[in-house]
């Protein structure tokens, strides 16, 4: 069977959220827009049932992750009233993950991983009833759901309602690319050598921020709502951070979002609610000499 964008048998939760309620799902997987699901043959023991809820596509990249999956968090704690047994299906296990769920205080014990086979669940546990998340989220679809819109407008103002003042102690945070856990297919090395040498050689007030360091959100939260200028490299890292603060200054190096939204419908909607929203001043550049040249 198949769940679509279109797929209209669903229950809706909050006015915002639409779920699909499916038994004895024994895999399934993702593309845009769709869930493909295969069904064990044997029926359903009320008495012994094993509760999931599926989100996760296949995509590991940070940013695909945060805004395709873990916008759906709030929902999981939602669903947990009427669902107590309700497990969280993953198909891998990331550091970045554990952060956010950490944050939303959902125990690890609440994870299942299915990782047997890359970007399917299989061999889910027989006498299950699963939920699946609408499939509007994925940030490679074609056409933008307006429920969608609304969805993120709500994870945002529940990220800015953390209670982290956001001023502008300092001056200069300087954010370099990740090492760990870089979606492979999306990989690359951005220099940051130049920058680094410019800002030890002048009098400006700086930090570096290693965010493969990081072990708790509210961490990283708190050193990008301290700084007034914040120098970013493009991708994921980009487009997660400004979801942190809001009236700062991102200098971007590379120009690869700016290119994606050019393609991608959801890329534009997530910028243009991200901006509007948090109300940062966004300045890209080429390259690290592109930004020296320009801004200091």
């Amino acid at each position: 069977m198949e769940l679509t964008t279109k797929t209209e048998a669903y229950e809706t939760i909050d006015s915002i959220y639409k779920i699909h309620k499916v038994s004895n799902v024994k895999e399934c997987s993702s593309i845009p827009g769709k869930w493909s699901i295969e069904l064990y043959n044997e029926s359903i023991n009320n008495n012994l049932i094993n509760y999931l809820f599926i989100v996760e596509p296949h995509c590991d990249a940070i940013a695909h992750w945060v805004y395709e999956v873990a916008i759906y968090l709030p929902l999981y704690k939602k669903l947990q009233v009427n669902y107590p047994s309700l497990k969280l299906a993953l198909m891998t296990k990331k550091n970045f993950k554990t952060l956010f769920f950490e944050f939303f205080s959902i125990p690890e014990e609440n994870i299942c991983i299915f990782d047997e086979v890359p970007y399917k669940y299989t061999n889910l546990p027989l006498n299950n009833i699963c939920l699946f998340s609408h499939p509007i989220s994925h940030l490679l679809l074609k056409e933008v759901d307006p429920m969608y819109k609304i969805q993120l407008t709500n994870f945002i103002d529940i990220i800015n309602s953390i209670p982290i003042a956001n001023i502008d102690n300092n001056d200069w945070l300087i954010l370099p690319r990740q090492k760990k856990e870089n979606f492979s297919v999306n990989d690359r090395i951005i220099p940051y050598d130049n920058i680094f040498k410019y800002f030890e050689n002048s009098k400006l007030q700086y930090e570096i921020l290693n965010t493969d360091d990081i072990t708790c959100i509210k961490e990283q939260i708190t050193k990008l709502r301290n700084y007034k200028n914040i120098i970013v490299p493009d991708g994921g890292a980009f487009s997660l951070n400004i979801l942190f603060c809001s009236n700062k200054n991102f200098f971007v190096i590379n120009n690869y979002t700016k290119k994606q939204t050019l393609t991608w419908p959801m890329s534009t909607l997530l910028m243009s609610v991200l901006l509007d929203i948090n109300k940062h001043m966004i300045y890209y550049t080429k390259d690290e000499n592109d930004f020296l040249e320009r801004y200091t």
